[in-house]
């Protein structure tokens, strides 16, 4: 399993499908959605830039007139060790490779119920103009929301507590399909901490994890089976 480690404020970790457990992320806190069909390590076209050899694939084909997706699901309580508001997350970055199919990744933010509804409010990110065959990295700030589904019409929901963070391919509307690689997932909450994951097939790769350093902007220790290593 992948182990996360901390080094000033940038957390990083090598995450492989066998990490995923549902409902509830277990102890590393990630997951997929147990309905639809989960990420599956790759590596035919390797992984993004000063991320491994390997990505995560998505092939999304739905039957005519039924929803269908796959979710990279992420506890945020957990990768951080405490609750996170939504006033506390700063942005979310991915890399993807598009292939084929009509979308490609999107986020998506899901906050703790406090009524009847099993969540709270939603928030949906625009989905990037795919670029096919080439690593291209999105991020929320310039993405911009697409649309907050509120059950409770609460106006400030910066006090929200996240419930987990959904980067889907395909939507949960019928029809869409999306043939498409995910890597290289990085939360980071205002002060500038930060947790980077490194999406991984599940054989394990030789060496350490490489983070982009000019990225991070600082040092970070990095812990995986095959040993750490310390880039400044």
């Amino acid at each position: 399993a992948a182990i996360a480690a901390i080094s000033f404020c940038a957390q990083a970790a090598v995450v492989r499908p066998s990490d995923l457990v549902i409902p509830d992320g277990g102890t590393l806190g990630y997951s997929w959605d147990l309905d639809k069909p989960a990420p599956v390590g790759s590596a035919t076209v390797g992984g993004a830039t000063g991320f491994g050899n390997s990505s995560w694939y998505a092939n999304v084909v739905p039957e005519p007139g039924k929803p269908d997706y796959t979710a990279f699901r992420i506890f945020t309580d957990k990768i951080f060790g405490v609750p996170v508001t939504l006033g506390e997350l700063d942005n979310i970055s991915y890399w993807s490779k598009w292939v084929d199919g009509q979308v490609d990744w999107q986020v998506k933010i899901y906050t703790v119920k406090t009524g009847a509804n099993w969540y709270d409010s939603r928030t949906n990110y625009n989905t990037g103009t795919a670029k096919g065959g080439v690593w291209t990295l999105w991020n929320t700030d310039s993405l911009g929301v697409n649309w907050l589904l509120d059950t409770d019409t609460t106006n400030d929901h910066t006090n929200e507590k996240i419930m987990f963070v959904d980067i889907i391919a395909g939507y949960a509307n019928p029809g869409a399909t999306s043939q498409t690689y995910l890597d290289g997932v990085t939360i980071r909450l205002v002060g500038g901490r930060s947790h980077v994951m490194d999406l991984e097939a599940n054989v394990p790769e030789p060496g350490s994890l490489v983070v982009d350093d000019n990225y991070l902007g600082r040092s970070a220790t990095i812990i995986v089976a095959g040993g750490s290593e310390e880039r400044t």
